[in-house]
């Protein structure tokens, strides 16, 4: 805890409990799901400074046994104006189109994005097929004059930052 009383995801070891009881921490996640949602669904405010501060809108992630793709939808400001499951699939494949994607973020005039997806199977490591996309979503941003600034994977208790992982060349910067 810090001085503040606050805490931060990364001081609970949910891997531990992820292991010992499964079961219970997919409905502890599924409830958590929904108050984040509602939570942000009040404070769209919520400001993306860094890859860690996406982190509570994805976790929730962990709980669902199918595949779904989010966009979370930012403000020039990369404040939070919108979070929207866009597609769901199968336990290891999602059939989508770019525009699923890019759909939400020009009706609420967003001027960038984060993607996120799950990995059921628990393991958050991007397989070629998810590189391949942020790639694709990228070069569809970018015609569309929208930002595409991150794309995690939630795997299990583990979230899984593209951009930190290094696997593509990101020219587009967090700050502006």
């Amino acid at each position: 805890m810090s001085n503040q009383d606050t805490f931060s995801l990364r001081d609970l070891d949910l891997a531990a409990a992820w292991a010992e009881r499964p079961d219970e921490m997919k409905r502890l996640l599924s409830s958590f799901r929904e108050a984040v949602r509602a939570y942000y669904q009040t404070r769209k405010r919520h400001k993306i400074q860094e890859p860690d501060d996406v982190e509570p809108l994805v976790l929730d992630m962990a709980a669902l046994e199918a595949e779904v793709l989010r966009v979370i939808l930012l403000d020039t400001r990369l404040q939070v104006i919108g979070v929207e499951d866009v597609a769901q699939g199968t336990n290891g494949r999602i059939n989508f189109r770019m525009a699923d994607i890019f759909r939400t973020a020009v009706r609420k005039n967003a001027d960038a994005i984060i993607l996120a997806h799950n990995h059921p199977s628990g393991d958050p490591t991007p397989s070629p097929n998810d590189v391949h996309f942020t790639r694709q979503a990228i070069k569809a941003g970018s015609l569309l004059d929208i930002r595409v600034l991150d794309h995690f994977i939630v795997g299990g208790a583990k979230v899984l930052s593209l951009r930190r992982y290094k696997t593509l060349d990101w020219h587009i910067r967090f700050h502006d």
